[in-house]
């Protein structure tokens, strides 16, 4: 069907020697019969042998030199280390390294269809002493070969290299040399670039933060790198490279790029990433920051055609001068998966020098809102597809060790309970799942500080009685609500946000009762049965918003007059028990009677208070009083507490099981005589337990619920 052959004769002597050429028809008979045929003098290279050596520059840098062993004649046979290559072809070269440089660098780099291999000579020709071949790339094409000599003699000495086609012939004939002193780094072309979607690195000399979005594990990392709680990522996403062009160079059939002014000898380094799943992008930056001497040239490419270590065919999706790449999500949409290589190098005015880079997956941010004292939302992006299909949300105090996590199904936001007031919090969240093939990004990290929380004492509340009745009085803190009580001290849109505490003692002990209230009427909180003739004390508690307490210091009292006898009644409430005090004629009315009250039947306890004395007050014999807030509770429980007296020596209150089994124990030395006790309950079971307190022979016992 029609072709070319060829063959390249040697070893002929001019004048003498006489060739014979047969020519036939390979197949059967003798096809179409006609050819044709020409016979042309092949003159070999002028450095075939080693008398006629080619001199090289021995450089700072790579600098090739473009040469060929077309036509090339055997000098000598193959060297141990070549055994499988074939110098049939090969031609010389002769550098000279000075003193002062204790390594040499040597790079042969082919063209298409040439499989460089070199041999390495010491002495002179005809006494030559290998120092060793190398032909580790076993690609046909476009293949480099490289070989470091370090530790070299401080002497001045000159070396002999051959270097030939490893395949029989001499292939297409040309190739690149170069000699320099230096190590060039791997990446000088993409078949060697590191991934930048998953890497560990340094800036300075310091380990810094690598989140891997690239097939990577569900880990945050801090700035040691040790995948723990302690710094999580203040980059998220983002991977950082360090590094220097120097004795970097351009290999022959590598793209340039289209932006900015580039080196007469070019110093180019590659990198690659793989494009996130879901993302608004890729963001390549260089910063100037950590020791950085140029602004480098960032181009990136796509792979369109060969492998990338055979023949590549790139077609440039981004460029910029600028120092800074910004891949959007559009351009990244159609290869989705798959590697970006990137380019990197000087530009014409510093060619070569350091760069420190960052590579960040670009996603939509989180944003927090609704905060209170205890808790804060988070709002999440929305996903084109393909989403992700988990979230994983971190959150920790800012300026402290420790991180919290929790993985959700995707939603629109989410609520962080249990924080800890009037602090600031680092949120960030990561996008995907960990398994095979899944992609992760991170979300940028937001904060946000929660409310201040219900911390010191409020001003003492005024305590105003009834005309000529002082067993009944009214407890006022309306201006102290107008002297600037922070806005988050409003109460809670939950039953009871308002509480007046109420304490006498008297020949029988200690006695308090605790008055809920959902609103404070203009003229104060109404307290009757108010003993006579002896002194007592009132103080209240704001519930605030997310279920803390913020308590008022005491008002003292003295009820020297008459009590209240009309056909009035007035209800209050003593440890949990609802009493109505009224007069002889209304009581056999109320007798046994139930009044409702916010949605709960309670049974009331009638008291005449006509006959009313101090040894016959409504108040409780109790010696002191314990609440429970919130009840039922999800998770953490205030017990607030008076005590017999402010001389107590040890106060206990415990959490029990329904058998009897301590779970939650707090010891208090020298109490105050009035307090509050927080116990967390989060890693509790749902149940029902007893909470009680012991103090100086004052004992309660009260059931809390858990639910979860």
């Amino acid at each position: 069907t029609g072709g070319l052959e060829t063959v390249n004769l040697t070893g002929m002597t001019a004048g003498v020697t006489k060739l014979y050429i047969r020519v036939y028809h390979k197949l059967t008979g003798f096809g179409s019969g006609s050819f044709g045929i020409c016979v042309l003098s092949n003159t070999p290279p002028s450095n075939d042998n080693c008398s006629g050596a080619t001199s090289l520059a021995f450089g700072t840098a790579c600098n090739p030199t473009s040469s060929t062993s077309a036509y090339g004649t055997l000098s000598q046979a193959v060297s141990s280390g070549c055994s499988s290559s074939n110098p049939d072809d090969d031609v010389w070269f002769t550098v000279t390294r000075p003193a002062s440089s204790s390594s040499m660098n040597i790079v042969v780099t082919g063209s298409s269809n040439y499989d460089p291999a070199f041999e390495v000579f010491t002495g002179a020709c005809g006494s030559l002493t290998s120092l060793g071949c190398t032909n580790a790339n076993t690609s046909t094409s476009n293949a480099t070969e490289s070989r470091l000599f370090t530790n070299l003699l401080a002497t001045t000495t000159t070396y002999k290299i051959r270097v030939y086609h490893a395949g029989a012939g001499f292939g297409s004939g040309t190739f690149s040399i170069c000699v320099y002193s230096g190590i060039a780094p791997a990446n000088v072309t993409p078949c060697n670039s590191p991934n930048a979607s998953s890497n560990t690195a340094s800036v300075n000399g310091l380990p810094t933060v690598f989140i891997a979005y690239d097939n990577g594990s569900g880990l945050y990392a801090g700035y040691n790198n040790n995948f723990v709680t302690s710094n999580p990522p203040k980059g998220p996403s983002l991977v950082y490279f360090t590094g220097n062009t120097a004795y970097a160079y351009a290999p022959s059939g590598l793209p340039s790029p289209t932006c900015g002014s580039v080196a007469t000898t070019r110093a180019p380094v590659w990198y690659k990433l793989r494009v996130p799943t879901f993302s608004a992008g890729v963001t390549i930056r260089s910063l100037s920051s950590y020791g950085q001497t140029m602004v480098p040239i960032l181009s990136a490419f796509v792979l369109t055609g060969g492998t990338i270590c055979n023949n590549p065919v790139f077609t440039q999706i981004g460029c910029s001068s600028t120092g800074t790449l910004a891949l959007s999500s559009t351009t990244l949409s159609s290869y989705n998966g798959q590697y970006i290589y990137v380019q990197l190098e000087g530009p014409s005015s510093i060619p070569t020098g350091n760069f420190t880079i960052s590579v960040q997956g670009v996603v939509n941010g989180i944003t927090l809102t609704n905060p209170t004292t205890t808790s804060m939302r988070v709002n999440f992006p929305s996903f084109s597809s393909p989403a992700p299909t988990k979230y994983t949300v971190y959150w920790k105090r800012s300026n402290a060790p420790g991180v919290s996590y929790v993985t959700i199904s995707p939603t629109s936001f989410y609520t962080i309970q249990n924080l800890t007031s009037s602090q600031t919090y680092e949120v960030w969240v990561k996008y995907g799942d960990n398994s095979v093939g899944g992609s992760l990004i991170y979300s940028p990290m937001s904060s946000l500080t929660t409310t201040a929380g219900c911390g010191g004492n409020l001003a003492a509340p005024s305590v105003t009685s009834l005309p000529g009745y002082c067993s009944r009085a009214y407890v006022n803190w309306t201006s102290v609500t107008a002297q600037g009580v922070p806005s988050n001290l409003v109460p809670a849109a939950s039953t009871y946000p308002y509480r007046v505490t109420y304490t006498y003692t008297n020949s029988t002990g200690f006695h308090g009762s605790i008055y809920s209230l959902q609103s404070l009427p203009p003229s104060g909180y109404l307290v009757t049965g108010i003993p006579v003739g002896i002194s007592s004390t009132f103080s209240y508690t704001f519930k605030c918003v997310g279920g803390a307490l913020m308590n008022s210091y005491p008002t003292s009292y003295n009820c020297s007059g008459s009590p209240r006898n009309t056909n009035e009644h007035h209800e209050y409430v003593i440890n949990d028990v609802h009493y109505v005090d009224m007069d002889d004629e209304s009581i056999m009315n109320a007798l046994a009677a139930t009044i409702k009250d916010d949605g709960e039947m309670h049974e009331f306890h009638l008291v005449d208070i006509a006959n009313q004395d101090a040894t016959s007050t409504a108040a409780t014999t109790e010696t002191g009083t314990m609440e429970l807030m919130p009840n039922p509770t999800t998770g953490a429980v205030a017990v607030n507490y008076s005590l017999p007296s402010s001389n107590v020596e040890l106060a206990i209150i415990r959490v029990m099981d329904v058998q009897g089994k301590v779970i939650r124990e707090n010891k208090l030395s020298n109490p105050t005589q009035y307090g509050t006790v927080n116990f967390d309950l989060n890693e509790v079971e749902a149940g029902v337990y007893l909470v009680n307190i012991q103090a100086e022979g004052y004992t309660e016992t009260k059931k809390l619920v858990v639910s979860k």
